[in-house]
């Protein structure tokens, strides 16, 4: 992404952030959450398996593999009928895009910017050869929702690196990461999102178990931790996080 901690640092207002040794409240809350989950695995299941309130979160004829989905997050932070702007890092096959129609983008002046290239690169291998047709799911996925929802998505095909220059800062009520797992990308998708949060927004973390990601978090909140409110939230494998 080419989004160095100093220069990040220069957008915030010049201040300048350290790494710090000692484990405040914030990074060992976190690091003892994420110890006391040791094994991380994650479940293909498809649209037939999933319980009736999932279901009805979803289009019908919804196809793909569905994993968490955003009516979880209410447990942590409740929705509104306000306007609200949600970045999505890895649309996948849509199941969480088509969600939020229903949960926190209820408001017809929502927006969803969902970012996913939909295409192999150098340092994603998860899906090689199969990113056409996810990007062919997703689509079909999508174009099942009524009109009215369909219009808050705004799609982006292209890596998150990107996500600097199309975007202003403090845009983003709400910022979903969940695209390459890989810690140098998660890392970098951390920071870029941090800068396009507005204040008071949330961002969450998916797989926050994977030792990729859970490595990249590690460093991110050792230098960023003093932007968010001390409470760390851990649920569904996911890590939730309020911006001061």
């Amino acid at each position: 992404m080419g989004v160095s901690a100093g220069a990040f640092n220069l957008i915030f207002s010049g201040r300048k952030i350290s790494i710090i040794c000692a484990r405040d409240l914030i990074v060992s809350s976190l690091s003892i959450l994420l110890r006391n989950n040791i094994c991380w695995s994650r479940m293909d299941y498809d649209y037939s398996k999933i319980s009736e309130r999932e279901k009805s979160l979803l289009p019908f004829g919804f196809q793909g593999n569905v994993y968490n989905l955003s009516y979880k997050w209410q447990e942590i932070f409740p929705g509104t009928e306000n306007p609200v702007k949600i970045l999505e890092i890895g649309g996948y096959h849509g199941g969480n895009v088509c969600s939020l129609t229903k949960t926190y983008a209820v408001h017809t002046s929502s927006e969803i910017h969902v970012i996913d290239p939909w295409q192999d690169y150098d340092g994603y291998n998860e899906y090689k050869d199969k990113q056409n047709n996810n990007y062919s799911i997703f689509i079909n996925n999508i174009s099942k929702l009524p009109a009215w929802d369909l219009s808050k998505i705004y799609l982006h095909r292209m890596k998150s690196e990107d996500i600097d220059k199309r975007f202003a800062d403090e845009m983003f009520d709400i910022i979903y990461i969940d695209g390459n797992h890989l810690t140098k990308y998660v890392l970098e998708d951390s920071i870029v999102s941090l800068k396009k949060a507005k204040k008071g927004a949330w961002i969450i973390w998916d797989d926050v178990f994977d030792p990729e990601v859970k490595k990249a978090v590690q460093i991110f909140l050792h230098l960023y931790k003093d932007f968010f409110h001390p409470d760390v939230i851990t649920k569904n494998g996911q890590l939730f996080l309020k911006k001061l």
